[in-house]
């Protein structure tokens, strides 16, 4: 299965993985109404023929069945579709009701006479199980077989004519044959966009060299953090991490040795921080970590562990790696803005008075 990917070792409810089976189905769901709405109407439209055309002795049973119960089943479909807190159950719906439509069917029309003028309603079926009905192509198949089953067990007993039983075979064969073709093409195409989608939506939110969130990302997450604090006055504390001495290692040992560093200095950030906590790369060699439900006494220790855990590596051979960090905790009220000036103060303090060190704003 296809899997989109996040930032390793980072949380985020919002960019947490969707799996290629609920985001393809959630894509599918305006066709799948659409199909849903039709197929209403169609079946109102068997509904009149057998009013007019059946025999009595059919014609209620089969005005209930395909005037009321099939299209209520599809009504309640139809509505599923518009609450996503109902879309798991509604899935195994969606493939169960090709085969209660088969049954219905069979149960009506299953006289060879009858066969015969509405076996054409079990073609459409098929058809619209692979290539209408949205179902990936694993619960097509599954749905689809469990219904030509039962068409060829149904099939078996009725006494047609050589020249009407092959064509009928040969009708379901081709049903299932293009309808599987259409299931599997849109389900590959599916998967090329589902992986477009992913890649795109990690580049728009991932810093492409240490692969931590963005600038843009961590400030979203940010937003949404100081709400949830807002909103249940909850604690939040974030750290502002600059290295220390960034340009010179640029200087001295080149760019790509800087990109390592960076590479390493994020590595080490997700070792130290909690999987909740959320790590951006702010710019340049700034970092910035939120820390949800967090105070200040928390988020400080949290900041000297990490210190002492890049004090104790060796990112760089032979060279002292340091940073100066800037920890505050959020004044309920305040602008985003207002939180990460005072931050930035804090860190900025660290680096004034000799770096390698923490300040706390209050």
């Amino acid at each position: 299965m296809l899997e989109s990917h996040e930032p390793t070792g980072q949380s985020d409810a919002e960019s947490q993985p969707v799996d290629y089976r609920s985001w393809y189905f959630n894509r599918r769901i305006p066709q799948i109404r659409y199909v849903l709405a039709l197929t209403i109407l169609l079946y109102c439209l068997f509904a009149a023929i057998d009013l007019f055309y059946a025999d009595g002795d059919i014609r209620t049973q089969a005005v209930l069945l395909h005037g009321v119960v099939l299209p209520v089943v599809l009504l309640v479909m139809l509505g599923m579709t518009l609450n996503k807190k109902v879309h798991r159950a509604f899935r195994p719906l969606l493939m169960f009701f090709p085969v209660l439509a088969v049954s219905v069917n069979l149960y009506l029309y299953l006289d060879p006479e009858l066969f015969i003028l509405y076996k054409t309603e079990l073609y459409f079926i098929i058809i619209w199980t692979f290539a209408l009905s949205g179902l990936l192509l694993k619960d097509a198949l599954f749905s689809g077989l469990i219904s030509i089953l039962l068409i060829l067990a149904a099939s078996l007993l009725q006494d047609l004519a050589p020249i009407s039983q092959t064509l009928h075979y040969l009708a379901i064969s081709t049903a299932f044959t293009f309808g599987l073709i259409t299931a599997y093409l849109t389900e590959r195409l599916g998967e090329q966009i589902y992986i477009q989608h992913s890649t795109l939506k990690r580049a728009a939110t991932t810093d492409n060299l240490t692969s931590l969130w963005n600038r843009y990302k961590i400030e979203s997450l940010l937003d949404t953090e100081l709400a949830r604090a807002e909103r249940y006055q909850t604690a939040l504390s974030v750290i502002m991490i600059d290295i220390d001495h960034f340009k010179r290692v640029n200087d001295e040992y080149g760019h790509l040795t800087g990109d390592q560093l960076l590479r390493d200095f994020a590595a080490l950030l997700l070792e130290s921080f909690r999987s909740v906590d959320h790590i951006g790369r702010f710019g340049g060699e700034e970092f910035l970590i939120v820390m949800p439900s967090t105070d200040l006494n928390s988020a400080y220790l949290a900041a000297n562990n990490c210190m002492k855990s890049i004090n104790a590596a060796s990112l760089i051979p032979r060279v002292a790696v340091t940073a100066s960090f800037g920890v505050t905790a959020y004044h309920h009220g305040e602008t985003k803005y207002r939180l990460l000036q005072r931050v930035d103060e804090t860190l900025y303090t660290s680096k004034r008075n000799g770096r390698n060190q923490i300040t706390i704003g209050e």
